[in-house]
């Protein structure tokens, strides 16, 4: 890899300050992405769906009960759902690892070359 003046790898096909001219159109330290936000009295996708089943527990009930059936039939699509949906409700279980006698696993990262102490591990 070619090096510059001050003795710094370069990435190849990239000039030294090729960006200058981009820097005007970055933003200024602590300004907003979209100052304008979203518009006043705009309603998400979310809450609508919420205020609906809510002021429909019929049509809330018979979408739950359309999924399981098609679940129960296999379906991998409504699976997946259900899945999701137990999963915002109660929390996704934490994954249990253990070994072969059921005893913890314990995992060692080291960044770096081995050491002695590792290499007989």
């Amino acid at each position: 890899m070619a090096e510059n003046a001050e003795n710094q790898p370069r990435r190849r096909g990239r000039r030294p300050g090729a960006a200058e001219h981009l820097k005007k159109y970055q933003w200024k330290k602590g300004q907003s992405g979209n100052p304008g936000g979203c518009p006043k009295g705009s309603i998400s996708l979310v809450r609508m769906l919420r205020q609906h089943l809510s002021d429909n527990p019929e049509r809330a009930h018979a979408i739950l009960e359309n999924l399981l059936d098609q679940g129960a039939r296999g379906d991998e699509k409504a699976l997946g759902f259900i899945r999701e949906i137990i999963d915002r409700i109660d929390g996704k279980a934490p994954q249990t690892i253990q070994g072969p006698g059921g005893e913890p696993v314990s995992v060692v990262l080291q960044w770096g070359e081995p050491t002695a102490e590792t290499e007989d591990e």
